[in-house]
């Protein structure tokens, strides 16, 4: 059931014209978007296969379809980060990077808050290039952001920790 509405502006004229469905959603173009992800019904095929903008593969009736934390809407698949509201990341595969981390937690804002605000990108595995993945440094307790080699020798603190078994904060080791 839709409602066609036309609003006047205050000297009498029309203003805009607007569809809203029984659920409360509402488009300009009569679309439908009943899960309020940002992704229209129309485009919303529920196979699980992102081929595009028109065939996102995403569920109509979940706005999160891939449970990530993050509305379908935003998830872009261009694999590039842009904003928020853009994160490019997939709308059914929740961890887009494979590293180990919700594509939700990974909020790219550089700064590592804790395991649920890392500050790393979503779309990339590995943000300080130390060899190791996002997260297995979350999850071992390494901040994903920097590089650390507080002995100076080379080698991540990080890698000489998990693969070497050596003191990182010792460079003969």
């Amino acid at each position: 059931l839709t409602f066609n509405m036309r609003f006047k502006t205050t000297s009498g004229t029309a203003a805009s014209a607007v569809k809203m469905d029984i659920a409360g959603t509402s488009s300009s173009n009569g679309l439908i978007d009943n899960d309020t992800d940002g992704i229209h019904d129309a485009f919303e095929t529920n196979t699980g296969i992102y081929v595009g903008p028109g065939d996102t593969g995403t569920n109509p009736a979940n706005p999160d379809t891939d449970g990530d934390g993050l509305l379908d809407g935003k998830e872009s698949n261009t694999r590039t980060w842009v904003s928020a509201s853009q994160t490019g990341t997939s709308p059914v595969k929740n961890d887009s990077d494979k590293d180990g981390l919700l594509d939700g937690v990974e909020t790219n804002t550089g700064i590592f808050v804790s395991a649920g605000d890392t500050g790393t990108n979503p779309n990339t595995r590995d943000r300080d290039n130390d060899r190791l993945s996002d997260g297995f440094e979350v999850t071992n307790g390494f901040d994903p952001l920097t590089n650390a080699d507080f002995d100076g020798d080379g080698f991540s603190d990080a890698l000489e920790i998990v693969f070497y078994n050596s003191d990182p904060k010792l460079n003969t080791s």
